[in-house]
Formats: structure tokens, sequence, C-alpha cells
């Protein structure tokens, strides 16, 4: 799956491990790093619902979007890049998605 980042700030953030550990720690670090490989191997967003890392879609507000877990309250946020055809009740078909944002990491509990 091709992966982006939201914004170049974000991408140097999440790609230096030194940084995430100091601001998340060891263990959100080295998670973080295993759900950037998953999206990386996946063939389309689907296939994470059967991968290790409490993947999901999100409901109300944030429909469009998709969480793995990071740690029990950090989540890492994606979102379709290209648009997409929805389902009749207005949901993503994540399996047609193979190019996705990072947006963010978010606690949002």
């Amino acid at each position: 799956m091709q992966v982006r980042f939201s914004s170049k700030r974000l991408q140097a953030f999440i790609m230096n491990r030194h940084a995430v550990t100091r601001k998340y720690g060891e263990r959100a670090a080295k998670n973080l790093g295993l759900r950037l490989e998953q999206l990386m191997v996946a063939p389309h967003v689907a296939a994470l619902l059967q991968a290790p890392g409490g993947w999901h879609a999100l409901r109300g507000d944030r429909a469009h979007e998709f969480a793995g877990d990071i740690t029990r309250s950090l989540r890492l946020i994606v979102t379709h890049t290209k648009t997409t055809k929805l389902s009749a009740l207005n949901h993503v078909r994540w399996h047609d998605v193979d190019d996705v944002t990072v947006l963010e990491i978010v606690d949002y509990h």
C-alpha cells in the first residue's frame, strides 16, 4: 500500500524513533514502527482488520478514517488519499483503498 503523510513535519517526527520515544515512550515507538510496516505491506486497508494492532474503521466525525492501536490510548489515524467510492450508507469501502495518508497520532478517548 502507498503510505503518505499529511505534512513533512509529521513524517519527520514519525520517522525519528528517538523523538517518538522521547514523547511517547519506548513501547509506543516500537508499536508505531510495527503499524507503519503493516500499512506498507497490506494490499488494502481492509486487510489490516486481520492484522494485530486493533485496526478499525472510525465513525461519527471521523467516519472516513481508520485507526491502529499504538498503546492503550494512542492511535495512528489514516484516511484514504484518493477519492474513493462510498457504500450506499456513505461508508468508505476499505477493500478498495490502497493509498493512505497518515493524519496524526492521537488519544481521542
